[in-house]
């Protein structure tokens, strides 16, 4: 008859379960580094700055110019800031959110399949920097 000796190698039983130590200390050395590496970030100030302030309006609360660089005007806006926005060279033209051509956004907007424009205005420059018209 063969006999099964029932300790390991290093001499604790079989079966024995592994001695949570090494991964407590794992976890508190992880916890400490994380606190360490974390705290200055989070203690760093970094704020945020506006850039540019939007619109959205009725299609039919707008009026458009021939070109691209003339203004937009709001004549239906009553809590915009002012009636008129100039485009400018660096205007970004939308349909349902794909760029288009100054004509391509126009044909879209005198089709009347859409009902809304999103307007979007630096706030240094005080241009329009991008346009999206959406059903």
């Amino acid at each position: 008859m063969q006999t099964i000796e029932n300790t390991c190698n290093d001499g604790s039983p079989r079966g024995a379960s592994v001695s949570s130590r090494p991964i407590a200390a794992l976890l508190a050395s992880l916890f400490l580094l994380g606190t360490i590496c974390v705290v200055p970030v989070a203690q760093a100030v970094h704020p945020l700055v506006m850039q540019e302030y939007s619109y959205e309006l009725k299609v039919a609360d707008t009026r458009w110019p021939d070109s691209a660089r003339g203004s937009v005007s709001l004549p239906g806006c009553v809590r915009c800031k002012q009636d008129r926005y100039p485009l400018g060279a660096a205007t970004r033209f939308l349909v349902l959110n794909q760029p288009a051509t100054y004509r391509e956004f126009l044909a879209a907007v005198q089709g009347g399949k859409f009902t809304a424009v999103f307007l979007s205005i630096s706030l240094s420059s005080g241009e329009v920097t991008r346009v999206t018209v959406m059903p």
